[in-house]
């Protein structure tokens, strides 16, 4: 039987140990509020980028397509940017089943219109998505 390459077994090491760290990692994220606001903070310097404003109104047509790399259970960034009415569709990738399940689970959950459906997961190495050309928005 073959053996994977080094940078394969690595990327199953890797993804091993945050399936086992999943619900652990989640609460550590919590537990530490400053980290949980710099994230949030770091989403509203996206929407300035992209010039979404807070007049949902205003916004709704805009239909934005983001992508959130490493997005583990998706506190804080993906319900955020899931929230948003310009945001069209957030793809929310990581290489852990276990954080996007958890993910999925958040989601389920959500009072807030659509914003569950919007949020795409896509599980896996990215550095193996591919999207066509100028088809993200950030």
């Amino acid at each position: 039987m073959a053996s994977k390459n080094p940078s394969e077994e690595s990327k199953q090491f890797i993804e091993e140990g945050y399936d086992k760290s999943a619900e652990r990692y989640l609460e550590w994220s919590r537990s530490r509020p400053v980290s949980m606001q710099h994230r949030l903070e770091l989403v509203e310097k996206l929407y300035t980028h992209l010039g979404v404003s807070e007049d949902a109104g205003e916004d709704a047509s805009r239909e934005l397509k983001v992508l959130e790399l490493g997005c583990g259970a998706g506190e804080p960034v993906t319900l955020a940017l899931a929230s948003k009415p310009a945001i069209w569709t957030v793809t929310a990738n990581d290489i852990s089943k276990t954080q996007l399940d958890m993910l999925s689970e958040s989601l389920s959950k959500l009072d807030v219109g659509s914003a569950a459906k919007k949020v795409k997961l896509a599980h896996g190495d990215m550095t193996k998505l591919e999207f066509p050309l100028k088809s993200l928005d950030a």
